[in-house]
């Protein structure tokens, strides 16, 4: 299955191509997998991580299957698990629910953290930071993000229990009805003039405390699921144009830190851009307290992308020339610190 985006190019700097977007027989998008890999990756994020407005041969993870396999002169395929949205609630239960060892996935690369801090600025007073304990949770965020229609059966091929296979099964309604992001991105423009037009702009980020202690435990729980599942795990803080000097032309291109559905309405409240960063620092860096902890490695991307241009056409999103500079570093980070060692068998099933 495939859908081709047409970005209008005004509105996304650094993007000069349609968006060719298909996804694979397993509900990935991405390459299908081959009994000849070696070695097997499987991404999972929000936006940052589908690269929905980047074409099929654009986007980080598949640079970064480009990238490994001339460095590692090894068959490597990396499938695409990103969905826009998705926040690390929807991480726990991908990462519980995806059949990784059937895929026989040897590594799993996560980009989360943006979405958690949108969400709680967004719920504002609203947040429930226990929402994962509650009960019935786990139902509602299989729907969520699975797309509404995931079941769990064991009888059921496995392609239908992976995020991206429900989403392209409900694509082309989304793209009539225009939700996320129209065909030709015209959304990005509405959702930016928003911000401009803010009743107010906050410098002063609520109490996040609480916030970013259901944001350990869900780390926390991904990789307790990955130990189960016997997959190495990678996380990797999350890059922003953010910066307190921006230009005039550059803060036009921002969208995020609204509160309440700043998306859908106009004149609502926004955190400034020194705001954000902070926040978004503060994901990061309990991002690295969790892994430090537990061992995990963590790769902080967030360091090497600068915040420009060169890389976002947003607040978040990596434009292709971002995309290409993810893939080259997180490609020598993997091989540098001896992550990925091609398997011993000459062919999967």
């Amino acid at each position: 299955m495939y859908a081709v985006f047409d970005p209008i190019r005004s509105l996304y700097v650094g993007i000069s191509r349609r968006a060719r977007f298909i996804v694979n027989s397993d509900g990935f998008r991405g390459d299908e997998r081959s009994p000849n890999d070696h070695i097997r990756l499987l991404t999972i994020g929000g936006s940052s991580t589908e690269c929905s407005m980047l074409d099929q041969t654009e986007t980080w993870p598949y640079l970064l299957q480009k990238e490994l396999s001339m460095q590692m002169a090894a068959r490597v395929w990396v499938g695409n698990a990103g969905r826009s949205g998705d926040t690390s609630r929807n991480h726990v239960v991908a990462m519980k629910y995806l059949p990784l060892e059937g895929l026989k996935i040897d590594l799993v690369i996560l980009l989360p953290g943006i979405n958690d801090l949108s969400k709680r600025l967004s719920r504002d007073t609203q947040y429930d930071p226990s929402y994962m304990d509650r009960p019935g949770t786990e139902e509602e965020l299989i729907a969520q993000t699975f797309q509404g229609s995931f079941r769990i059966d064991p009888n059921d091929p496995f392609y239908k229990r992976t995020a991206i296979w429900q989403t392209l099964m409900r694509l082309r309604p989304i793209l009539r009805r225009g939700h996320v992001q129209d065909k030709v991105g015209r959304n990005l423009s509405v959702w930016r003039s928003h911000r401009q037009g803010a009743s107010e702009y906050r410098n002063e980020l609520p109490d996040l405390a609480s916030a970013l202690d259901e944001y350990s435990s869900n780390i926390s729980r991904i990789i307790d699921l990955g130990r189960r599942h016997r997959v190495q795990i990678v996380f990797m803080t999350q890059p922003y144009l953010w910066r307190s000097n921006l230009a005039a032309d550059e803060n036009a291109l921002l969208w995020f830190g609204g509160v309440g559905d700043f998306q859908q309405f106009e004149h609502q409240p926004y955190y400034t851009v020194r705001a954000l960063i902070r926040g978004m620092d503060m994901y990061n860096d309990r991002l690295k307290q969790v892994c430090r902890q537990q061992e995990v490695p963590c790769f902080d991307l967030a360091s090497l992308i600068p915040s420009n241009t060169t890389a976002f056409y947003d607040d978040v999103h990596f434009n292709e020339g971002g995309a290409r500079q993810v893939a080259h570093h997180v490609a020598n980070y993997l091989v540098s610190h001896g992550l990925l060692v091609a398997s011993r068998r000459q062919t999967r099933q």
